[in-house]
């Protein structure tokens, strides 16, 4: 029995996975700096030094026989002249100014990126187990078609799986961090617009193939074939992968692509030349320019 791969989906949850510990564990390790800070010794050091830079000012901080070095900005360190008495925090991991504490706390958003992701990769099995796509025992021309339909729906779904979140990050980085300008805030917002509708796209495409059995392409395939102009199979190749993909250009000039095995690549093109023997096959740079000047030229007779 012919099952399809669902490989985008398993690539999707692997990365959600990754992207849930990594997060988990920045969140779990700086929040224990911070507790052991929070927890740790309170001591007084006295200012020995300031050195003023452009941007900021270096502060010698002692306290017992060791030294702290400072880093506040250009202004802020008029707050600390030297014999001024300062506050700090010591702990095993390190010693800082117990004004700076809440500072050091990791931000809610490293916990809320880690459970976005654990929920993700969840999605991602479900629709991998749900959307998974079971041939018939004795394949049929057709069949290929299906399985290509249910391939490229999968793959445009996974990429809403992929753009969503990808979105939403853009769009909350700038209330994470206070500091972000408003051109900063713009840009960011303009690049969660453009992943949203990136997502808008790819959803728009998977819901017009969500029946890999009922949908325009097999409508056109079994139904209209006379409207189908040219066929070819076009492959691209990306750092070693090779993706082959199934193109129908129709007499109105719009098409239809169907994500393709090398396997079936031979079988599917010999099927749409049986249904469409009117139509132009293969790849030229001549049939480009020719559909291009008049797609209705190959239009069989009468339609």
């Amino acid at each position: 029995m012919t099952k399809l791969s669902n490989l985008p989906f398993v690539l999707i949850a692997i990365l959600y996975g990754l992207s849930a510990g990594a997060f988990g564990i920045a969140y779990a390790g700086l929040y224990s700096d911070y507790a052991s800070l929070r927890d740790g010794e309170h001591v007084t050091g006295t200012v020995t030094h300031v050195e003023p830079h452009r941007t900021y000012d270096a502060v010698q901080i002692a306290y017992g026989n060791r030294h702290l070095t400072a880093y506040p900005r250009t202004g802020e360190g008029a707050a600390l002249p030297v014999g001024a008495q300062v506050e700090l925090l010591a702990s095993t991991t390190g010693v800082i100014r117990a004004s700076q504490l809440e500072s050091k706390c990791p931000s809610l958003g490293f916990l809320v990126a880690a459970v976005l992701g654990l929920l993700g990769t969840i999605a991602a099995i479900v629709a991998h187990r749900r959307l998974r796509f079971r041939g018939a025992p004795q394949r049929q021309p057709l069949d290929i078609v299906v399985e290509g339909i249910a391939r490229t729906r999968n793959v445009r779904l996974a990429g809403v799986f992929l753009f969503v979140p990808i979105a939403i990050g853009f769009a909350i980085v700038p209330l994470l961090d206070p500091e972000t300008t408003l051109a900063e805030g713009l840009g960011m917002a303009g690049l969660a617009a453009l992943s949203l509708g990136i997502a808008a796209w790819l959803g728009a495409i998977a819901y017009r193939l969500r029946d890999p059995r009922k949908n325009p392409i097999v409508e056109l395939i079994e139904h209209h074939p006379a409207d189908i102009a040219w066929t070819y199979i076009r492959e691209q190749r990306s750092r070693g992968i090779t993706v082959l993909t199934a193109m129908i250009w129709k007499a109105d000039r719009r098409h239809e692509s169907i994500r393709v095995v090398r396997d079936d690549a031979d079988t599917l093109l010999a099927e749409l030349a049986r249904r469409a023997p009117h139509a132009a096959r293969g790849y030229t740079r001549e049939l480009q320019n020719q559909y291009r000047a008049d797609p209705a030229r190959w239009r069989p007779a009468g339609f």
